[in-house]
């Protein structure tokens, strides 16, 4: 009997650490998927002469999807940008 419990307790131990490793491996490839993505074109037109010099951007409670008829796929997002800062948007590709 108390083979069987240890034996047991054994392999939802062992089911754990392989969960956590399987975990880790899938976030390494997401990171070498990002890191192979092909980098966005940095040209473009420049901006008309009453542009400001500088400014601020202020999101409130944004909820946003890709189509009205599929759920939102970010909701409830608040965020500043103040003068000179870059942003950037991660998250995983839909398929």
């Amino acid at each position: 009997m108390s083979f069987a419990m240890e034996f047991s307790d054994t392999m939802a131990s062992l089911l754990r650490k392989l969960s956590t490793v399987e975990s880790g491996v899938q976030s390494v490839e997401r990171i070498c998927e990002y890191d192979s993505a092909p980098a966005e074109s940095t040209a473009g037109s420049e901006p008309p002469e009453n542009w400001p010099a500088s400014g601020r951007l202020e999101v409130r409670d944004l909820t946003a999807g890709y189509r009205a008829d599929l759920p939102p796929a970010i909701r409830n997002v608040t965020f500043s940008v103040g003068p000179g800062q870059r942003v950037g948007v991660v998250g995983e590709r839909r398929r």
